[in-house]
């Protein structure tokens, strides 16, 4: 009862720092394990719907262009990286297990060039509605998760992975394992 209460204070002043202190879209009812840890203050770039819950130890990567979207009803998992200097959005009710990282954006690898000298290469993510992304995930730029998918523990999903609705993914890349 403890935990839920604390959980609920947390949610609670979260919400009052984004929307007082950064100008940010945060609905009713946030719930959050512990503070996520930014990489930079966010700047009316986040919107959190009603209901969402946030787990403890979740580290925020967001770029001031960058654009990060939660719908009503969606749990991000504890120990989640999220690197976004595109835009990524999450679905209503999308479950995201412990361990998830998801990534908008990637190193320029033109030949001929030092990495760290190259813009990075940003595509937007969307994660649909009713998703459910297993423990230790990865899901790279330019990916698209139609509604009501599962992606299973450890996969991987690459921004040309063709996914369709209402299937079960897994692997290195992901590919369907049934319905």
């Amino acid at each position: 009862m403890f935990r839920k209460w604390c959980g609920i204070v947390r949610g609670w002043l979260l919400t009052m720092y984004l929307r007082y202190r950064c100008g940010c879209k945060v609905g009713k009812r946030l719930r959050c394990g512990s503070f996520p840890t930014w990489h930079r203050r966010p700047s009316r770039n986040l919107e959190i719907g009603d209901d969402v819950g946030i787990g403890k130890n979740v580290a925020i990567l967001l770029r001031r262009k960058g654009k990060f979207i939660i719908h009503d009803h969606a749990i991000i998992g504890s120990n989640s990286t999220w690197g976004i200097n595109s835009c990524i959005e999450v679905g209503a009710y999308s479950m995201l297990a412990h361990f998830v990282s998801i990534r908008d954006s990637n190193h320029g690898t033109e030949l001929g060039k030092t990495i760290v000298s190259q813009d990075m290469v940003c595509q937007p993510i969307k994660i649909g509605a009713d998703v459910w992304v297993g423990d230790g995930a990865r899901i790279l730029m330019g990916s698209q998760i139609p509604d009501g998918c599962v992606i299973a523990a450890n996969a991987v999903v690459l921004g040309k992975s063709q996914l369709e609705a209402n299937k079960i993914y897994g692997g290195v890349p992901v590919r369907c394992l049934g319905e």
